[in-house]
């Protein structure tokens, strides 16, 4: 997709609750936004079918660049599903893989 500024931190999924999210989406070009939902669908898929997990790196209300390897669960128009009901904003996703 694109490079990604430094540092990035790893994080669990059993510590997003203390997180926050900006309204904002991280990425302007609508081109990938559309991508990165494509993407997002395909790592749901993964995780459904396969059990695989995936990379995935976003931003928070602080605009820190963190990234967790999870099972995407579920996608709406609005958010991605993992575990236990966590949810991350698709508009804080900045990468997938």
């Amino acid at each position: 997709m694109h490079k990604l500024p430094s540092p990035v931190y790893r994080t669990q999924k059993e510590l997003l609750y203390l997180l926050k999210f900006n309204s904002i989406d991280v990425l302007e070009d609508k081109d990938q936004q559309k991508i990165r939902f494509h993407e997002l669908y395909r790592g749901m898929q993964l995780g459904n079918l396969y059990k695989n997990k995936v990379f995935i790196t976003f931003k928070d209300s602080l605009n820190n660049l963190l990234m967790i390897n999870t099972t995407i669960w579920g996608l709406t128009q609005k958010s991605i599903i993992l575990k236990k009901g966590v949810t991350i904003p698709i508009t804080s996703i900045v990468k997938v893989e």
